[in-house]
């Protein structure tokens, strides 16, 4: 197969594979040219005796090995920030025994560290290998946990099947010849199951993660591993990974999955922080599109209070369907919505913890949620008490809208009645 390389490029994959600097391609240039000497000298010497050719075969090896080194030295000494140039110009040809279709160019399957050299270094650290000097898993027995917080149960069980996100280091990869040709990867998809061309297109993903233009099915694949490590007690910054990847996929399975996942593992770690993190990442409307009774476990859980825009926003789930205030006037709205629970509580927030005081939380209603996106976790539902069911605290949500609601009537009916210009749009002031 013919190469689709540049000396460039050839000379970065030689720099990178051996984490070469000037100094020490230049060191390897001088070994190789000081071996081409002896053996050209000794191979001349014994040329009679039979053993002279293989030796002056073998200073052509070492003097090729010489101009590549004095090559690469000359290409870093131009680029001396090869190790952070685009993903594009790093691969090598090879694999001619696979079959890559029309639209690809083949690349070397085998020199996986280049592609890891490029992955983005926050979540570089993330990926699961099956094999190589970079495996990293091991495949563990089903693992049950559960876990009693503030009157209920929490149980699921993790790990099953084998990774979907596990990198097996010596499938193809090919370069796509027009990327917009690729199909899109299969519903669940997995690496192993990838074209050569979408493996490629996977990597892409995995050096610039964070654009929010790449297909969906890629950023599951890799969203997998981090469920895994998640729930493994791995989880150090998988996380925060997690909340970036939110803000930038509009994908409402995507946003179902993780928020669900992020939810209930504050939970069940009773990590209040990453809690708060994830309610002040909720700055746009396709990540606000939460469970609302998954909103108020979380805060009844971990004794949070439920803000008035999340009741507003909310207002649905508690049967309040007159939306139109809601929808023309939301500021208006929110503003008598806040005094009217600055009323009740002498705060700016509702405390579930009150609502719920006298309540059973073992006796309520219990439904299932998706938990696990990740194919091959056992459980994909789990059982969480349905909590927005408890009369009082139902009833209670109610009025609090429906009170707003009626002072907002109220308000707009008394603006109409004086001469203005402009269609209100807040609380006036006090």
């Amino acid at each position: 197969m013919a190469s689709y390389l540049t000396r460039d490029q050839k000379c970065r994959n030689i720099a990178l594979q051996h984490n070469l600097t000037v100094e020490s391609a230049q060191k390897r240039q001088h070994i190789f040219i000081i071996a081409t000497v002896v053996l050209f000298v000794i191979g001349a010497l014994t040329a009679s005796l039979g053993i002279g050719g293989f030796l002056l075969i073998g200073g052509c090896f070492t003097w090729y090995y010489a101009v590549q080194y004095g090559r690469t030295k000359k290409f870093i000494e131009k680029n001396p920030d090869y190790k952070s140039q685009p993903l594009q110009n790093v691969f090598v040809h090879n694999a001619a025994q696979y079959n890559h279709s029309p639209n690809s160019r083949a690349t070397n399957y085998y020199n996986i560290s280049t592609f890891i050299s490029n992955v983005n270094s926050e979540i570089k650290h993330f990926l699961w290998f099956n094999d190589g000097p970079y495996k990293n898993y091991i495949p563990e027995k089903k693992h049950a946990e559960t876990f009693r917080i503030n009157g209920y149960t929490l149980s699921f069980s993790t790990y099953g099947t084998e990774e979907p996100s596990l990198i097996y280091t010596q499938l193809p990869i090919s370069i796509p010849r027009d990327e917009s040709l690729i199909p899109r990867p299969s519903y669940y998809p997995s690496y192993k199951e990838l074209t050569p061309e979408q493996r490629w297109m996977y990597w892409k993903f995995l050096q610039n993660p964070y654009t929010g233009t790449h297909d969906i099915g890629y950023v599951f694949i890799f969203y997998y591993g981090l469920e895994r490590y998640l729930f493994s007690g791995q989880s150090t910054n998988v996380a925060d990974i997690i909340l970036k990847l939110r803000d930038c996929y509009d994908n409402k399975s995507f946003q179902t999955y993780s928020s669900t996942a992020l939810i209930l593992y504050s939970i069940v770690r009773k990590d209040i922080d990453l809690a708060n993190r994830f309610l002040a990442s909720l700055d746009k409307k396709y990540e606000m599109k939460i469970s609302p009774n998954l909103l108020i476990l979380l805060k009844y859980s971990l004794a949070l209070p439920l803000t008035p825009f999340e009741i507003m926003n909310n207002a649905k789930a508690f049967s309040f369907n007159n939306q139109h205030y809601i929808k023309d006037y939301p500021e208006i709205f929110l503003g008598f919505l806040q005094q009217s629970i600055k009323n009740t509580y002498g705060a700016n927030n509702v405390p579930l913890i009150n609502l719920f005081a006298d309540a059973n939380v073992s006796n309520i209603r219990a439904i299932e949620v998706p938990l696990f996106a990740n194919i091959s976790i056992i459980d994909k539902v789990v059982r969480i008490p349905c909590l927005i069911d408890y009369v009082p605290f139902y009833s209670e949500m109610y009025r609090l809208l429906n009170e707003a609601h009626e002072n907002t009537k109220k308000y707009l009916a008394e603006l109409r009645k004086k001469p203005t210009s402009k269609k209100p749009s807040q609380l006036p002031s006090k």
